[in-house]
């Protein structure tokens, strides 16, 4: 059962048209990770979806992806996380 959803950048704050990692955590009750968790990450830009990574098993609730973001302003990531028939969407919100 979902317990935390913690998402981060490095560099943070990220800046645009530099390589950025998303950071994800996924975390039960107890603060442990959950593994075999499937997540698709969105990214949203004034209310639109500009970019979409596909949902993805991931072996444990820990994961990192690539992304350059093109343009500064206001950006929103939307982790949409499902495991063991439980889902839960999640969006967190930081300018570039």
């Amino acid at each position: 059962m979902f317990g935390e959803v913690q998402f981060d950048t490095y560099p943070s704050p990220p800046t645009s048209r530099t390589n950025t990692t998303l950071i994800g955590s996924i975390q039960d009750r107890n603060a442990l990770s959950l593994s075999n968790v499937t997540a698709s990450i969105s990214i949203m830009k004034e209310g639109k979806q500009i970019y979409s990574f596909p949902r993805e098993i991931y072996r444990f609730g820990d994961f990192t992806v690539p992304y350059v973001f093109e343009d500064d302003g206001f950006h929103e990531v939307v982790l949409a996380i499902s495991q063991g028939g439980r889902d839960i969407e999640v969006g967190f919100r930081f300018a570039v």
